[in-house]
């Protein structure tokens, strides 16, 4: 079983397209969505009840206390963290489950993001990124950066790294829990597990390292 975690606050403009790129995934082993509605005032809990995805509630807010709260309410052996206004292909889930089903010594799997209606400078700093996280890989056995919007691990990786880091509560916790998971086994990249974000791209340097 595989868990797709989804923290939402405020994001009734893209869930809906982000689930339905989500029920078509052409994965065919069991998997699961689980929506964490992190106090929003809009409808976004009510769509993802409309998809007939599991829907939680975190009242603490802050990204990685939804995620935290996500993982609590999983079934999943992977756990896979996915952002709202995100889509993805089809073959998204085969290929990170492809990953963990031939390396058993692949604790994580970290994929890649593009952005719509991009300008010249984000899409620069995404081969920029693609192509650190390229050499890390070859080098380091690790990349550099991963995103939140596309980051897999194992259930039992993330108790042995020591689960979510709440001192982290709005960004940054996906660089941490990369740094945290790669000293208990392997942690694969894989540009082509990539993603399509559809939110306006992010100031210059967070588009480094960030979604």
């Amino acid at each position: 079983m595989i868990t797709i975690v989804i923290s939402v606050y405020n994001e009734e403009k893209y869930l809906s397209r982000c689930l339905q790129s989500l029920k078509e995934q052409d994965y065919e082993g069991n998997y699961e969505i689980v929506v964490v509605d992190n106090g929003s005032s809009d409808s976004s809990a009510q769509i993802a009840n409309n998809f007939g995805v599991k829907v939680i509630f975190c009242a603490r807010r802050g990204t990685v206390y939804a995620r935290e709260a996500g993982f609590r309410a999983s079934s999943g052996a992977i756990i896979v963290q996915a952002d709202a206004d995100t889509i993805y292909p089809p073959d998204w889930l085969t290929r990170i489950a492809r990953h963990f089903s031939s390396n058993s010594e692949a604790v994580a799997v970290a994929g890649e993001v593009s952005y719509e209606a991009s300008p010249a400078w984000a899409r620069s700093l995404q081969s920029f990124r693609r192509f650190l996280n390229i050499l890390s890989s070859r080098f380091l056995g690790k990349p550099a950066f991963c995103l939140a919007c596309s980051f897999a691990f194992r259930r039992e990786a993330l108790l042995k790294a020591g689960g979510y880091n709440t001192r982290l509560p709005f960004i940054g916790d996906e660089q941490d829990l990369l740094a945290r998971l790669s000293r208990t086994g392997k942690v694969v990249y894989d540009p082509f597990a990539g993603c399509h974000l559809v939110t306006s791209v992010p100031w210059p340097i967070l588009a480094i390292f960030v979604c």
